[in-house]
């Protein structure tokens, strides 16, 4: 995707890869990492969801945070306290 990355510009794009492939209300979870512009487009995501009546569970579950992503921040930061503690 082209910069900007911001909320807004997530959002839309998105939003209108969801309704290009006809599944805007059929999205129960949307996995994501840990960037704010991420929250914040998935915020207006939702919004926009709730107005078309499409979120399931009123959009609680839409935005799941990557595992994967927050398993190597852990690590990552491990490792810079085990490489201070070698020196």
């Amino acid at each position: 995707m082209p910069t900007p990355h911001t909320g807004l510009a997530l959002a839309e794009k998105i939003t209108s890869f969801l309704v290009d492939w006809g599944i805007e209300k059929k999205v129960f979870t949307i996995t994501l990492d840990n960037a704010s512009n991420n929250d914040c487009s998935v915020d207006m995501l939702r919004d926009q969801l709730r107005r078309k009546g499409a979120l399931i569970c009123d959009g609680y579950f839409l935005h799941l945070r990557c595992c994967a992503h927050i398993v190597n921040l852990i690590v990552q930061e491990g490792l810079k306290h085990a490489d201070n503690a070698a020196i």
